[in-house]
């Protein structure tokens, strides 16, 4: 190689700039998290898809085999059963909610014997659960004879009181308004009434309900009750309700309680008297 040559590579090589390399531009970073998400979403669809279907084939095997009807009331089970509208084949799950199977029945009980209606719903079984108003009693409006429950919800009305005859008449404070099938109102519409349930829970806990003929709850001050044997009883005001029942029973254990009075409306100086005598003061 000549001098020239040298020269002349020499000049190209300063001349010539070094090799740069290009800017980094980067790369565009996945988002990884909308990623993800989007992978879970379609999975769960996937999975609900699944289980669709899988139910659409597995469902239709449960098919109600047996109806059970629980609770006592003046109607049979099979009546209750077609109240329902419940029928053996049916698709368990298709045979609708409590709610519905409640409303059916109560639709269709025009006597109102029906105060409650519960479901038990398994894989072949349906039991209905129906409890009758509790408390039965009659009570005179205008003439006419009512029977209501403990809810003052009004059942029958009847002109002639041996239609009731097996319940226990109650005076009520000052009736409002009555209608079959509604709770009745009272003129005082703000009274407090607690205490006539108060006295039902009472006499139901001492088992003596079932032997009461007739009540007196017109006012909180002055409660009494008379019993099938004919003893009548004073409680007086609302209040110690228990411990009055108690003493009561005392009394009964050691006198009569046949054509009676006991009067422990003041509990320091209860009375007892037969009807065709003088108060005898028990305190003495």
């Amino acid at each position: 190689m000549n001098q020239t040559t040298q020269t002349t590579d020499a000049r190209r090589q300063q001349a010539a700039p070094p090799p740069t390399r290009p800017p980094y531009a980067g790369r565009k970073k996945k988002n990884t998290a909308a990623l993800h998400l989007l992978r879970a979403t379609m999975a769960l669809v996937g999975g609900v898809i699944a289980v669709a279907g899988l139910l659409l084939l597995i469902l239709p095997m449960f098919r109600v085999k047996s109806i059970k009807v629980e609770g006592n009331t003046q109607y049979t089970a099979e009546e209750i059963i077609e109240a329902s509208g419940i029928k053996v084949g049916d698709e368990i799950f298709a045979i609708g909610s409590k709610e519905e199977i409640r409303q059916r029945i109560w639709a269709w009980d025009t006597n109102h014997y029906i105060d409650g209606v519960g479901m038990r719903r398994g894989l072949s079984t349906v039991t209905i659960v129906v409890t009758p108003p509790q408390n039965l009693m009659v009570t005179e409006f205008n003439g006419k004879y009512y029977m209501i429950d403990r809810g003052f919800r009004v059942l029958h009305e009847s002109e002639n009181k041996a239609d009731f005859a097996r319940l226990p008449e109650v005076e009520l404070p000052v009736i409002g308004a009555l209608a079959v099938g509604r709770t009745l109102t009272f003129e005082n519409a703000d009274a407090d009434l607690s205490y006539i349930t108060d006295l039902l829970d009472t006499l139901e806990k001492a088992e003596i309900l079932d032997s009461v003929t007739a009540l007196n709850v017109s006012s909180r001050f002055h409660l009494s009750y008379e019993t099938e044997n004919g003893c009548r009883v004073e409680l007086g005001k609302a209040g110690e309700l228990s411990s009055k029942l108690e003493l009561v029973e005392v009394i009964l254990d050691k006198r009569s309680a046949t054509d009676a009075v006991v009067d422990v409306s003041n509990v320091q100086k209860p009375t007892y008297r037969r009807l065709d005598s003088a108060d005898v003061l028990l305190s003495n």
